[in-house]
């Protein structure tokens, strides 16, 4: 019986030729253009969901009026780590763009680039691929490099211990290579520099300014927490900052991790964030 209906669909796509190209030719493209916006899609929701801990970090963001950014003051996360117990471990990141990196006669000019604290790693799970991620950002004079970082100053990955000039003023050494990043990331790092480096340095960070905003501030709960308790949380946030900064009118916000990607709309926000509404539609 089978046999017969196929040799019956063979006779009537022979008999009709061009028409069952054309219908056996839309089919294929449709399948397939199904298939490949499935799979973007896919990716596009599972950004930063790699992370162990992602469900339980949030990244803080700040109001003015009609003005929101994703950057904060230098001292708002280590004070919102001492006076609030539910969270675990946070982590400041501070862009280091336009940096001028040399390695012999290498020089190239890196734009990927974050000063960050040891605390990065208990927050991130990136991966070393060279180093310990206990060390690797406790010496002011380290610097952790991509692995296509390495190999494009020195050609190789098995560069610890190496040097490399910043801003022909600063000499680092490599103490650590980070492993190839998940492509769903909205952290996208060419090479990490310790917080100790630049809190010498830093007006902001020396003096705890609180009324001027540089920096990402990532916080961990010990214990993942629903709509209710997050927001319970805000409004502990901020009243911590009115207790450090009454002229201000700022109002704070937590904002998922796993948020970032597709529901950024804030000012000095990292780079290559996607569109919630093209995902939705398509």
């Amino acid at each position: 019986m089978f046999q017969n209906y196929l040799k019956l669909a063979f006779r009537n796509l022979s008999r009709q030729k061009v028409f069952s190209f054309i219908n056996i030719t839309g089919l294929a493209i449709g399948l397939a253009s199904s298939l490949i916006i499935l799979l973007w899609v896919q990716d596009e929701m599972s950004f930063d969901r790699f992370h162990q801990k992602a469900t339980r970090t949030y990244r803080l963001t700040a109001e003015a009026g009609d003005l929101q950014v994703a950057i904060t003051p230098a001292p708002m996360a280590p004070s919102l780590k001492e006076a609030l117990p539910e969270i675990e471990h946070i982590a400041r990141l501070w862009p280091s763009t336009r940096a001028m990196m040399q390695a012999g006669d290498l020089k190239f000019g890196e734009k990927k680039g974050f000063y960050t604290e040891p605390s990065f790693f208990e927050v991130f799970d990136f991966k070393l691929l060279k180093g310990d991620t206990k060390t690797a950002l406790a010496q002011p004079n380290g610097v952790i490099l991509s692995e296509a970082l390495a190999k494009k100053y020195f050609g190789t990955v098995d560069v610890l211990g190496k040097s490399l000039r910043k801003d022909n003023q600063d000499d680092f050494t490599v103490t650590g290579i980070l492993a190839l990043q998940p492509g769903n990331s909205h952290l996208q790092i060419d090479f990490l520099l310790p917080w100790s480096y630049v809190a010498t340095r830093e007006r902001n960070i020396k003096d705890n300014i609180w009324d001027n905003f540089d920096f990402y501030s990532y916080i961990t709960f010990a214990q993942s927490r629903d709509h209710e308790t997050v927001s319970a949380v805000e409004k502990k946030i901020n009243n911590i900052y009115c207790d450090h900064e009454k002229e201000l009118n700022v109002q704070f916000h937590l904002q998922p991790l796993t948020d970032i990607h597709l529901h950024s709309h804030f000012m000095a926000d990292v780079a290559g964030h996607g569109n919630f509404q093209y995902v939705t539609v398509l």
